[in-house]
């Protein structure tokens, strides 16, 4: 019976081919469509989710109007931070500025820094990350100060470089 429909098929084919390079062209179109449709919201879904806490954390942007012009800004100026910190409905607040060159030197070793991250102290009080084991033993090999819970800024260092 199935051999009787691949037949059909190939008649079909051979009969009328530009009908079928339509229909496998669509076929194939919906096909990527549904495919990057899923894998967008997939991406939405999970941002962010690597956080210990991450239903109540939160971003806070910055609007500046110049003149007739409004930019948007998805970073904060230095003086918010504890401000933010002395409302009522926060627990804890923390500034992160990113997209600097830097070079960082720790003992002999020298780590060039195409974007460096400057955050406050309070940055992982905040966002507790829950890094996988593999990256915690790779960087307690590179410095030893390094906890199982929560790693420093310094530790990371080797790691976003």
């Amino acid at each position: 019976m199935i051999r009787n429909y691949f037949l059909t098929a190939l008649r079909h084919i051979r009969k009328s081919k530009v009908n079928f390079a339509f229909k496998l062209g669509g076929l194939t179109l919906a096909l990527f469509s549904f495919m990057a449709i899923a894998i967008f919201v997939g991406y939405q879904l999970s941002y962010d989710r690597f956080h210990v806490d991450y239903e109540n954390v939160y971003r806070v942007a910055c609007e500046r109007k110049d003149g007739g012009t409004v930019d948007k800004y998805a970073f904060l100026p230095l003086g918010i931070t504890p401000m933010l910190s002395q409302l009522p409905a926060v627990s804890k607040a923390t500034r992160v500025a990113t997209g600097r060159h830097a070079t960082l030197r720790k003992g002999n070793q020298v780590f060039d820094c195409e974007a460096l991250a400057d955050v406050d102290s309070t940055f992982f009080d905040v966002l507790l990350l829950s890094l996988s084991k593999a990256i915690n033993r790779r960087c307690k090999d590179q410095m030893p100060s390094c906890s199982q819970e929560r790693l420093p800024f310094a530790c990371l260092v080797p790691l976003m470089c």
